[in-house]
């Protein structure tokens, strides 16, 4: 048990980002929305930006931790489903199904919980042997996505430091 523990808080996902400007309750709802409205905006686009649909999932990922912190526990499961549906089995997925573990672990489910670590893990491994700068670059991006849009100088200079992090790795996907 204290080695699924040791896993779990070992996942890149929303929620295990350590986040040194506290966010008030207040402050998430009124985030809620803003991201809510952008999710609109982009599920709308007809013409998609080639990286629209990865916005998308970033998006859903933190309004799934929005929902989470401010007791919304169904709706940020459903927004967990819709991520990881459209992330599909990309690399971009495991940030997802890392919050799809909190998720579970959350509410109890601590076989779920740790089949969806274990199968994550088995996609992390598969992806560290195929291209681990790929992987690297991508959960930096995505973690540097939320601290950017949780706002706050302690916050913004995280996001700043984690996107170039991810630029240094793989320059062409981030540009």
């Amino acid at each position: 048990m204290d080695k699924l523990v040791e896993k779990t808080k070992a996942i890149e996902c929303v929620f295990t980002l350590h986040v040194p400007e506290g966010i008030s309750e207040d402050r998430l709802r009124e985030m809620k929305p803003i991201l809510e409205s952008e999710i609109k905006d982009l599920e709308r686009v007809e013409n998609k930006y080639e990286n629209d649909d990865e916005e998308l999932c970033q998006t859903l990922d933190l309004l799934t931790w929005v929902e989470f912190k401010i007791g919304s526990k169904l709706t940020a499961s459903e927004l967990n489903d819709k991520a990881i549906a459209m992330a599909n089995s990309s690399l971009g997925s495991l940030f997802s199904r890392g919050n799809r573990i909190h998720l579970l672990w959350s509410k109890g489910d601590l076989i779920q919980a740790k089949s969806d670590l274990n199968q994550m893990e088995m996609m992390k491994k598969n992806a560290l042997q195929h291209d681990p700068c790929y992987m690297i670059s991508t959960v930096k991006a995505r973690q540097a996505y939320c601290y950017y849009r949780f706002g706050g100088p302690k916050n913004l200079k995280r996001a700043i430091t984690l996107y170039e992090e991810a630029l240094a790795t793989i320059p062409e996907m981030h540009l």
